[in-house]
């Protein structure tokens, strides 16, 4: 019997190569890293946009909390300087109104105290009781400068008149030389400071009511 002879024919490779071992291990390396460093690239990028925008909404709620607290400052501030100018208005016009009573009484004086035409009613009398110090004292405190100067003015020149007032009342007695022809009696200088006496009231008060008008 013959012998059988079994052919071996070596085997063929129809598929394509794969690499295998290290170099598929590289490979594989290779493409995880590009995908880490895609998605590591656009999260870095993405957190600092993300800390860029925070950063400045911060700032602009720093700048806009720091603009209202200023605004309420600044009205605050317009209340309470209105608030004062109200209370000094009510002040003073309370002040002016006593202190313009206080001048009546003072021209009402001047015109009834041995007149150029009588006969007059007799003088009020105007004695520093506890009114006129309180008066007095407001007027110290809560005048403004020009009003107390009118106010002084008006005062000098009631003393003004008393004391011309005097002179004549001794011309008159005989006590004080008459004033020579061509010169003023001392009737005519009491009249004449009576007249300027009741100008300084009439000034003072225009003082008071061109200031209380203008606040």
């Amino acid at each position: 019997m013959p012998g059988l002879v079994v052919a071996c024919t070596p085997p063929v490779h129809t598929s394509r190569f794969r690499p295998s071992g290290p170099v598929r291990t590289l490979n594989h390396m290779a493409w995880l890293l590009l995908l880490v460093g895609l998605i590591g690239g656009g999260g870095i990028g993405g957190l600092l946009v993300s800390r860029s925008e925070r950063k400045h909404a911060s700032e602009e709620a720093v700048r806009e909390r720091d603009f209202a607290g200023d605004q309420a400052r600044e009205e605050r501030a317009h209340a309470s300087g209105e608030a004062r100018a109200q209370r000094l208005w009510a002040f003073r016009l309370e002040t002016y109104g006593a202190a313009s009573l206080y001048l009546e009484r003072q021209a009402a004086v001047l015109a009834w105290t041995d007149p150029m035409i009588g006969p007059a009613p007799e003088p009020p009398t105007i004695e520093p009781d506890d009114a006129y110090l309180a008066l007095a004292a407001s007027v110290a405190i809560g005048c403004s400068d020009a009003v107390r100067t009118a106010m002084q003015a008006a005062a000098d020149s009631h003393h003004a008149f008393f004391s011309a007032r005097t002179g004549w009342h001794l011309e008159r007695d005989g006590l004080m030389p008459v004033q020579p022809p061509g010169e003023k009696s001392a009737r005519q200088k009491m009249d004449e400071a009576r007249t300027a006496a009741i100008v300084a009231i009439h000034h003072a008060q225009t003082e008071m009511r061109d200031e209380l008008e203008s606040m």
